[in-house]
């Protein structure tokens, strides 16, 4: 069974959008800003595993791959 972390956890951290867009474009980011856009991250991330996860289960097989997140993209390059 596959364990869901609830929706109040944010994986990806204010400090680490800070130190990305530092490091990326030398630019520093607000803390609001910093969180807005690690909660857009983690949305656009949980839609993605979703899909991935659906795309492994027809495999009959129990780990994402590759190819599972490579066929999200194709499928919104198809929509």
């Amino acid at each position: 069974m596959m364990k869901i972390l609830s929706a109040d956890v944010m994986p990806i951290s204010k400090n680490q959008i800070k130190k990305f867009i530092k490091s990326k474009f030398n630019m520093q980011i607000t803390d609001d800003a910093a969180a807005e856009l690690a909660k857009f991250i983690e949305e656009k991330a949980e839609k993605i595993s979703k899909y991935a996860i659906e795309s492994a289960k027809k495999r009959n097989d129990t780990k994402i791959n590759k190819e599972d997140i490579l066929s999200y993209i194709k499928y919104l390059d198809d929509i």
